[in-house]
């Protein structure tokens, strides 16, 4: 059994928001799902897991692949944001 399916196993009924996170330069940081952080590699599985697509390694939040990552999860209900942050 795969980390994400034992961490979403009937969860992901329940989740409020997906929060993504990126570095200024692009760099897919980290996911936040209810508070809970889920850093790089992790964070692409989940979110594999939950809608079937990937969060590149390198994109920003108006990315066209983003949006329509957070379209899929807002069609489930999930609320979404994403963010640059300075990693200075």
């Amino acid at each position: 059994m795969k980390l994400a399916d034992i961490l979403l196993e009937g969860y992901n009924d329940n989740i409020q928001e997906v929060l993504f996170y990126f570095t200024e330069r692009g760099r897919f940081v980290k996911l936040k799902i209810d508070g809970k952080e889920y850093y790089s590699k992790e964070g692409q599985q989940v979110i594999q897991d939950l809608v079937g697509m990937s969060i590149p390694d390198y994109a920003f939040p108006a990315s066209p692949e983003i949006i329509a990552i957070e379209a899929a999860l807002n069609q489930k209900g999930i609320e979404t944001n994403s963010f640059e942050v300075d990693n200075s």
